[in-house]
């Protein structure tokens, strides 16, 4: 080689710009395409200069007068090495190029092309997708096949949706079965019942007519209908527009809607035969009882009544042990003049009232299972009072009357007979008795008024004229409550009229068919 310490020719910048971007163009494109170093690709090969030294050896070899002093084998060699360098330096750059291919194609050998460097800028090949071959199909005679129902693909939410609608189908189709086998049997014994012939009135259960009371034939119940509605029909009622308590434009709405729903709140007439420890004697007992917190508290009627029906239907459904028996009493009352008075009671009174025998857990869990017990029926049932301000208006609303009425409705509440009787007909028994004490008659305006006639209220009349003749009735407490003047003593001429009257009353014609 020759010295190249001698006098050269300064070199180019362009030239070695051209030079250093050679380089770093190349290890940073073989950096990113492979991992694996350029002399492991190449082991075995020749090893040949790289481009920058095939450069600087070309150009040294070069005069001052840019005439080449190579021989012609030495220039060809250089220029061979020169070509073999750069096409090495831009397949690094630019990476393998890979063609795509069409469907049944070979992979085919692409001839490399050596483009010329261009300054700093990246050269890349561009992708030219070959075109596919076709095949050209070979007409055949298609073979015979039966067509396969076509199976939808179905996901695991539709396959659990199409099992309930499964399950649900089966359950439909055994209701269907189970009402079909039913109506079968329906059938079966209404054709044993025509062969057997009609069920007489008196052959019905005992439970649908004790709500209907008194119990008389179907010819007695509609003469007593024929002559409440010939009454109704030829009286004249003088409505005053003025007595805002009556509310005349609603009250017959009111008093049709109150006869609804009085049978829908009465207890059973013979509950006790379902108790264990307790009798009609213990209830009695019990009612006076209440009788006498109801006066010591000064609470409305109302909350009275209320309290006596809580009683008697909470011990309808359930049995109830005697000392639990005042448990319910008081708790009774305690849902009543919660519901019925302005200021109630509070419950530690309720536990002072039973001398500290329950304590305030035991009230407020016993009235949350008797709610429970009665489905919160409280509001549907009506008191006496209600028909008994209507009967009143009859004979214009006479205070003895009508006080000792009041009497004679609070002792039905001491007989157990006036269970299977509507709060509606007992307030007319009481004002039937009262007038009859009292020397009055049963006229048109009580008929009207009251919906009863005489012959249909004889039969409580004469119960309660009974109960008020009983041995040593006078010491029970409502004799005591109305013994005083604030009531006229009712209960004093009552008990009196009863004791003298017994015979006669129980003398009159009562048949009740």
């Amino acid at each position: 080689m020759r010295n190249r310490t001698g006098p050269q020719r300064p070199r180019n910048a362009d030239e070695n710009a051209m030079s250093k971007h050679a380089r770093q163009a190349s290890g940073v494109a073989l950096a990113g395409a492979s991992r694996v170093p350029i002399a492991h690709t190449t082991k075995g090969a020749v090893q040949r200069p790289v481009l920058t030294e095939v450069t600087t050896t070309a150009v040294n070899r070069t005069g001052k007068d840019g005439v080449s002093k190579l021989s012609g084998k030495e220039k060809e060699t250089v220029e061979t090495g020169l070509k073999r360098s750069r096409s090495a330096s831009l397949a690094a750059a630019t990476g393998p190029q890979r063609v795509p291919l069409g469907p049944g194609k070979v992979t085919a050998a692409v001839p490399q092309q050596v483009q010329s460097r261009v300054g700093s800028l990246r050269v890349h090949r561009p992708h030219v997708p070959l075109p596919s071959a076709r095949r050209i199909p070979v007409p055949q005679e298609p073979p015979v096949q039966v067509a396969a129902p076509e199976v939808p693909a179905i996901s695991e939410d539709e396959m659990e949706i199409e099992d309930h609608h499964h399950i649900a189908n089966v359950i439909d189709q055994y209701v269907a079965d189970e009402a079909e086998l039913t109506e079968l049997s329906d059938r079966e014994e209404e054709l044993q019942h025509d062969d057997d012939g009609e069920v007489s009135e008196e052959e019905e259960p005992l439970a649908k007519r004790q709500r209907i009371w008194p119990d008389v034939n179907t010819e007695r119940a509609q003469r007593y209908r024929r002559e409440v509605e010939e009454i109704k029909e030829t009286f004249r009622d003088e409505v005053d527009e003025f007595d805002m308590t009556m509310v005349s434009e609603y009250a017959e709405d009111i008093f049709e809607y109150m006869q609804e729903l009085e049978e829908d709140v009465m207890p059973s007439a013979d509950y006790m035969t379902g108790q264990t420890e307790i009798n009609w004697q213990m209830r009695q007992t019990l009612v006076d009882w209440l009788l006498q917190v109801h006066l010591r508290y000064h609470m409305l009627p109302e909350t009275l009544w209320i309290a006596v029906n809580i009683v008697d239907r909470f011990l309808t459904k359930r049995v109830v042990s005697l000392m639990k028996l005042q448990l319910v009493g008081v708790t009774a009352m305690f849902i009543a003049a919660k519901y019925e008075e302005i200021l109630a009671p509070s419950v530690e009174e309720f536990v002072f009232m039973t001398e500290r025998g329950y304590s305030k857990e035991e009230i407020l869990k016993g009235e949350r299972i008797m709610l429970q017990t009665l489905d919160f029926k409280v509001s549907q049932y009506c008191s006496p009072y209600s028909w008994m301000r209507k009967i009143s208006k009859a004979d214009d609303y006479d205070i003895q009357t009508r006080t000792l009425s009041k009497f004679l409705t609070e002792v039905t509440l001491l007989d157990y007979r006036f269970l299977r009787v509507k709060p509606s007909m007992v307030a007319a028994v009481g004002m039937y008795t009262a007038r009859k004490m009292l020397g009055g008659d049963w006229n048109e305006a009580f008929v009207y008024y009251s919906g009863y006639t005489e012959e249909h209220l004889l039969p409580g009349h004469k119960l309660l004229v009974d109960k008020l003749a009983e041995d040593n009735f006078g010491a029970q407490h409502v004799c005591k409550k109305y013994a005083t003047k604030k009531f006229l003593k009712a209960s004093l001429y009552a008990v009196d009229w009863a004791h003298l009257h017994l015979h006669e009353t129980m003398g009159e014609e009562m048949t009740v068919e």
